[in-house]
């Protein structure tokens, strides 16, 4: 299941990479604009949900993934302000990608720790 909702992410960010890159034809570079928006945003959203994976995860290496794909997604929307599109796209895109290998980290983490508590269990403990 944790492999289908990968695979579904990563479906999700490239997705998003492929309408941030997409040229524009004429007469649709107000549509095009207001989709590399949202993109942005979107990218917005994901990273406040990937901070609460890692936040919970208590690794500060994924906290230093997390700081960096907040500061890639920041110059991105510089980007976007100084009407540098495509610069914008990259940025959005590389910054998901981060948040995504942070929280898949994360998780792994908290699988560990499981696993770990599982095995030394009261039982198993020497005596």
């Amino acid at each position: 299941m944790k492999s289908l909702e990968r695979m579904l992410l990563l479906c999700a960010v490239w997705l998003g990479a492929a309408t941030i890159v997409a040229a524009p034809a004429l007469g649709e570079e107000r549509a095009h604009l207001e989709r590399m928006k949202l993109e942005l945003q979107r990218t917005d959203d994901f990273l406040r949900r990937a901070d609460e994976a890692v936040r919970l995860a208590l690794d500060p290496g994924t906290t230093v993934l997390m700081r960096e794909a907040r500061t890639v997604q920041s110059r991105a929307w510089d980007d976007f302000r100084a009407r540098r599109y495509e610069q914008a796209g990259a940025r959005t895109t590389r910054a998901r990608l981060i948040a995504l290998r942070a929280t898949e980290l994360a998780r792994a983490g908290e699988q560990r720790e499981h696993i770990i508590r599982g095995l030394i269990t009261p039982d198993a403990a020497p005596r």
